[in-house]
């Protein structure tokens, strides 16, 4: 029997067992089953007679007629079998497996199922019902139960095996393969092949079986699968590289912040420590308490920068010309105010620095103002949405609604 005789042996029983099992239909299982493998026994026998005129004529040739020399295969055929040996496992010995399962299980389900629902039906209906039937009606149910067991497994098995033909034919020699390409010759879920071929793997039918990472891609080659870990590697380290690049990149953006908002926050420290000298030397309650305010609200402009490093880009002229000029005007008033003589000049010239402090305060706090205007932003777009959410729930009643 050749190999495309057990095949089609095998699917005609897994069919035969298949229909049985869905249908629930015994009855002429046997009869099939005994039809079906008397048929491949008559063919076997035909196969030996065959053969063994083929080996007398040889016989008779060889001892008659100089040997022809053998011809060889061609190199391509040759490597096209050396190649499938170094990939794939023969399956025929689990066809051959799944064969012999399916029959047993067959002849087992078919010769002890008749029996157990006989001695099934004796149980209910027969009356007296001994020790001895009871254990006819447990062995029998057990080697029944055995049987079905047996040719599902079997069915499983052949099935198993023929998809594991399937994927093969589907690789077309290739050394890799997509799964999504195998859904589409099995119509099974990408989850049910990608469970199928680890299997497989396991069971050493793929020699040189491998999945990638994502699961997406079969490998039947080491070849392959080293290529594929040599691109990982090669993708892993670019990123990497990237990564650090970026880090440093971002690293370089921060320092370059940091040292900018550090030498505005250190100037600053100058002008408010010039400031402060010259609040203690004039020492007067009204501009006293001019020089407190703008001290306080310079304070708070450089403590912004050292949380916000990238609005000391915003302090040009603040730094340039508003904190010199202040300084400039309050050393002018302390020389001034310092003279033991005020005449109307000095007076006059005082009266206005003093009314300009006011000026530079306001203009300062709107300085400060200005630095909260995303957050203020951020606030008012939050308590919107907020608003808006609750109105949508019904749960504010009109409650911020204007009237």
């Amino acid at each position: 029997m050749d190999r495309q005789d057990k095949s089609s042996l095998g699917e005609e029983i897994a069919y035969i067992v298949e229909s049985a099992l869905e249908n629930c239909d015994f009855q002429k299982l046997s009869q099939s089953i005994g039809r079906t493998v008397n048929k491949a026994l008559d063919q076997v026998g035909k196969n030996v007679s065959q053969a063994g005129k083929i080996i007398s004529d040889s016989a008779w040739k060889e001892k008659n007629f100089t040997q022809k020399p053998v011809q060889r295969d061609k190199p391509r055929a040759v490597s096209v079998r050396q190649t499938y040996r170094e990939r794939y496992a023969k399956s025929g010995s689990m066809n051959a497996l799944a064969v012999f399962m399916m029959a047993l299980g067959a002849v087992l389900l078919v010769l002890f199922g008749v029996h157990f629902a006989a001695a099934l039906f004796r149980a209910a209906f027969g009356g007296a019902f001994g020790l001895a039937d009871g254990f006819a009606l447990g062995a029998t149910g057990f080697l029944t139960a055995a049987g079905a067991v047996l040719g599902g497994a079997g069915v499983r098995l052949w099935s198993y095996t023929s998809r594991f033909k399937r994927y093969v034919a589907r690789l077309e020699g290739r050394e890799y393969c997509d799964i999504e390409d195998f859904r589409e010759i099995s119509g099974r879920s990408r989850k049910y092949i990608l469970r199928d071929l680890k299997r497989m793997i396991r069971d050493k039918l793929f020699k040189q079986g491998h999945l990638d990472q994502q699961g997406t891609c079969l490998m039947v080659t080491d070849r392959a699968y080293e290529q594929y870990r040599a691109a990982l590697w090669s993708l892993r380290q670019r990123q990497q590289a990237q990564e650090t690049e970026k880090q440093q990149k971002e690293a370089r953006e921060d320092r370059e912040q940091e040292g900018e908002a550090g030498k505005v926050i250190r100037a600053g420290n100058q002008y408010l420590a010039q400031i402060r000298r010259s609040k203690e030397a004039i020492s007067r309650g009204e501009i006293s308490g001019k020089l407190s305010r703008m001290e306080l609200v310079i304070g708070k402009i450089f403590e912004r920068v050292r949380q916000h490093p990238e609005l000391a880009n915003e302090l040009g002229r603040f730094m340039d010309y508003y904190l010199p000029t202040t300084v400039k005007l309050l050393g002018a008033y302390e020389e001034m105010d310092a003279q033991p003589v005020q005449g109307p000049n000095i007076a006059n010239s005082k009266k206005e620095i003093e009314d300009t402090l006011d000026i530079i305060n306001q203009a300062f706090e709107n300085l400060l103002d200005s630095f909260f205007e995303d957050v203020a932003w951020d606030i008012s777009t939050d308590i919107s949405v907020f608003k808006t959410m609750l109105a949508q729930e019904g749960l504010t009643k009109g409650a911020f609604d204007k009237k």
